[in-house]
């Protein structure tokens, strides 16, 4: 028999077992543990989890400007609820609830708007706001919690991806031709339209071998990052009578997201979806959607938050500019301006207006013999009036009077 007798001195095992402990450690917390969060490899452990894209630069010429929109921290799916427990969602008969978000249709082909508001809707933890900056996508398969499966994916909110990158499956292509995704400062829009790609019998999807409904996956994509995701499902409910519109909120859905289905949307509907504001209380928009519909033609009209006035042409014909502005009470066919421009007091206080004015079709008067106050360029003038020795021009509602300078009367 033979015994070996390790002469190795105890403290050359110490320096190995330190180095050993050392790159386990390395591999735990800088290789798995980044990789089981989704996040890049190599990446430190102990760091908040910014997202890559939650800087972006302000000045491309100067990259020390910068502005940080708000850091969205890291999500962890709960397990998937099961929408197919209901035996009859669009039912209202039965005891069963969902807090899933379900909709039911009464016609295989329809159109309509499902509008998201982002003040009363949360994904993965977070308000709607709070991903402003992030892409939405839909994914064809639902009944999950998280994303992606690129393959299955079918609509957007980022035009810059490649057509070729995703929706690729025969899913992703069936529901490409159903659903829109759009995303406004707002809302976030689905379009439904099934006119030309009609509801079909509910696919299986894993567990779901035999699903009541259509589901599909409204997500956010986080690059690098888990994607949260809120199931959206669509029901059939084809044998209802009653005058329903095409598509309505499933009735047993205690879903905490807050949407509103508009089937024949009109352009106020679309104001109120789009920029939050509508003209049920905001006169400003009214005015504009006037002067729009006046012009009886295609045109753009812009508005800010501080509207400035601009110097045009008073739709007055010619020969009844000296009788409106210089007699109270004008007569013959002139008298009809008297009641659009009715007579005012003087304004102490002139309104903010732009300098900057266009060529136009202008009456302008020649005012020789008067007090000079400004000349205006011939090629503004469609025509020029001479006005008699008594002229004394009176105060008129929304009539002022520019005389080539920086300032009206």
């Amino acid at each position: 028999m033979c015994l070996w007798y390790n002469q190795t001195s105890y403290f050359v095992y110490v320096p190995a077992f330190l180095v050993f402990t050392a790159m386990w450690a390395f591999f735990l917390f800088w290789i798995v543990y980044p990789a089981s969060e989704g996040r890049p490899l190599l990446t430190n452990p102990w760091s908040k989890g910014k997202d890559p894209i939650s800087v972006e630069t302000q000045d491309i010429h100067d990259p020390l400007i910068v502005v940080t929109k708000r850091r969205v921290g890291y999500y962890h799916a709960r397990s998937p609820l099961m929408t197919g427990q209901l035996a009859n969602p669009c039912k209202t008969n039965g005891t069963g609830n969902t807090k899933e978000l379900y909709y039911c249709y009464q016609n295989n082909r329809t159109l309509a708007s499902v509008i998201f508001d982002k003040t009363k809707f949360s994904i993965g933890g977070w308000s709607a706001h709070d991903w402003n900056g992030y892409a939405w996508y839909l994914d064809s398969t639902g009944y999950k919690q998280v994303g992606h499966n690129w393959k299955d994916v079918f609509s957007t909110t980022d035009n810059t991806w490649s057509s070729s990158s995703y929706g690729t499956s025969d899913m992703a292509k069936r529901w490409k031709g159903r659903i829109k995704i759009t995303d406004t400062a707002q809302s976030l829009i689905l379009d439904v339209n099934t006119t030309t790609v009609p509801f079909d019998k509910p696919i299986g999807i894993g567990q779901y071998p035999n699903p009541l409904c259509h589901a599909i996956a409204l997500c956010v994509w986080r690059p690098h990052y888990t994607d949260p995701c809120v199931t959206v499902s669509f029901c059939p409910n084809l044998t209802t009578t009653a005058l329903l519109p095409t598509i309505t909120k499933g009735p047993k859905s205690k879903s905490p997201i807050q949407s509103k289905i508009m089937t024949n949307p009109t352009v106020d509907d679309w104001f109120k979806v789009i920029t939050g504001i509508s003209r049920v209380n905001n006169n400003w928009l009214v005015m504009a959607e006037q002067a729009a519909n006046a012009s009886a033609t295609d045109c753009i009209i812009c508005m800010g938050p501080r509207p400035l006035l601009r110097v045009v042409p008073a739709p007055m014909v010619p020969h009844c500019l000296v009788s409106v502005m210089n007699v109270s009470v004008p007569t013959g066919q002139c008298s009809v301006y008297d009641s659009v421009y009715p007579l005012t007091g003087k304004e102490n206080e002139k309104p903010i207006f732009s300098y900057h004015i266009a060529r136009q079709n202008f009456t302008c008067i020649n005012i020789t013999g008067f007090k000079s106050i400004g000349r205006v360029p011939v090629d503004f003038c469609n025509c020029t009036v001479k006005v008699p020795a008594t002229f004394n021009p009176l105060s008129r509602s929304d009539i002022w009077w520019w005389c080539g300078t920086e300032q009206i009367y």
